[in-house]
């Protein structure tokens, strides 16, 4: 149940915090970016390797969306980088 509350806390803050250029590639990073808030928090790293998976899957589905349009692929790589550096 805490993971399942963990889960829905993360992903209502991902949801809710588009004001990028690059909404996809914001939503990414502020997926992993609770990663390290909840890590923080967990008790169980089962809970933390959910939510990293989680995001992974929605980094991987972007990119296949993405596939036959590589403007906005390319788009979504610089933005998602600039992201991370932050």
């Amino acid at each position: 149940m805490r993971t399942i509350n963990i889960l829905i806390i993360g992903l209502a803050i991902v949801l809710s915090s588009c004001s990028s250029k690059n909404d996809s590639a914001q939503k990414v990073c502020d997926c992993f970016d609770q990663v390290h808030t909840i890590s923080a928090m967990a008790d169980d790293q089962k809970e933390v390797d959910l939510i990293v998976d989680s995001c992974t899957r929605l980094y991987m589905s972007t990119l296949k969306s993405l596939e036959g349009d590589s403007d906005k692929k390319d788009a979504f790589e610089k933005a998602y980088r600039n992201c991370q550096e932050k």
